[in-house]
């Protein structure tokens, strides 16, 4: 195998670990308004919301946009 295959398949390795270090999708004026509500609606609260919190607020707001969204594996993802 050359080294030029071999740091590619390293590469592709660590974006599979880190996905989020591979993002290529470009974001829609949907996806920030969705981020933007979810902010709103985290922050109308009167404390700031946890980590659990707002990741469950973004959890409801995504089932919403996808019937094969994975709730327990997105707040996992979470760390939560």
């Amino acid at each position: 195998m050359t080294r030029k295959k071999e740091a590619r398949l390293a590469a592709d390795a660590a974006r599979r670990l880190r996905p989020s270090l591979d993002i290529r999708t470009t974001m829609t004026r949907q996806h920030f308004a969705l981020i933007a509500t979810v902010v709103d609606e985290a922050y109308t609260m009167n404390r700031p919301p946890t980590k659990r919190e707002l990741s469950e607020l973004f959890a409801n707001a995504l089932e919403n946009t996808n019937p094969s969204f994975d709730r327990v594996r997105f707040l996992e993802a979470c760390g939560c």
